[in-house]
């Protein structure tokens, strides 16, 4: 009888701790968000704001990385990624400073990250998002 009780509750703790495991990403897929984005800043916040989730999985490749000191002076970085091929980034994705490894200019990436907004780049409104993790 105590075998089985341990049994028992070392499979309700298993099952307890996946619930609580990382949320898997949304089925968006950049194409559906660049809809939305084109329809403007404001429409697009709305937009984000109104998921039930804002994790999404995609692929692309990184035509720029920055590293700059937040207004605290901690370190911080980011990538530009450009998603359809065309000249010019489609997304400005904050990246953690020991991330521009794997990050670097040219690279194909494979990541996790959640939408936030969107933000201008020299004029060019772009999908703002933050990593969870690299593939």
């Amino acid at each position: 009888m105590h075998k089985s009780l341990v049994i028992a509750l070392a499979t309700a703790t298993a099952f307890g701790l996946a619930a609580c495991g990382k949320k898997e990403p949304s089925n968006l897929t950049f194409d559906q968000a660049a809809q939305e984005l084109a329809k403007g800043a404001d429409s697009f916040k709305a937009y984000v704001k109104g998921l039930d989730n804002k994790l999404v999985k995609w692929t692309g490749t990184v035509t720029e990385t920055r590293k700059w000191h937040e207004d605290d002076y901690a370190p911080a970085a980011g990538m530009l990624v450009d998603m359809d091929g065309a000249p010019g980034p489609e997304l400005f994705v904050n990246i953690g400073v020991d991330n521009l490894e794997t990050a670097k200019t040219g690279a194909k990436v494979s990541f996790t990250a959640r939408l936030m907004e969107s933000v201008d780049e020299k004029g060019k409104l772009l999908i703002k998002m933050k990593v969870e993790e690299f593939h």
